[in-house]
């Protein structure tokens, strides 16, 4: 299962543009009447549980099978339900080397199964930077394709 656009949104927006209005208020109450919560506690619980979802369903469905979730989105414990990809990316050599202390400061923080898009979810990448940023995805942890070329 390949969870994607797993956070809470609200507008559909223009790749890169950086509006405002991507998320709920984080003082947007949350909750049965007698948990209140707000949304700055919880907004990242739902790319956690989704994947947890994911996981016990696959399980259910195929009990003899292991199962497999990719999410871009979690909290701590993700690691448990599903393997990570560092979310939509662009076809420039800055984010190919971004890529490497994104992945080290997640396995850092104990999700060890990480990986980015190569050669950039967005964009084209040259025939030259699809070819070293699949050198470079040789030693992440989840190395993947995932470009427009």
């Amino acid at each position: 299962i390949w969870n994607d656009m797993n956070e809470p949104a609200l507008d559909d927006r223009p790749f890169g543009d950086p509006g405002n209005k991507i998320s709920f208020p984080l003082d947007a109450s949350q909750g049965p009447v007698d948990e209140k919560t707000t949304h700055t506690e919880v907004h990242n619980l739902y790319g956690l549980m989704m994947a947890q979802a994911s996981y016990k369903g696959l399980e259910q469905l195929r009990p003899t099978e292991r199962s497999f979730v990719l999410t871009r989105s979690g909290y701590a414990g993700i690691q448990r339900w599903s393997a990570v990809w560092t979310g939509d990316n662009q076809s420039l050599w800055e984010h190919l080397e971004m890529s490497l202390p994104m992945l080290c400061n997640l396995g850092l923080s104990g999700v060890a199964f990480v990986g980015a898009d190569i050669g950039g979810f967005a964009g084209n990448a040259t025939a030259e930077l699809f070819a070293r940023w699949m050198q470079v995805g040789i030693l992440y942890p989840l190395m993947r394709g995932h470009s427009a070329l």
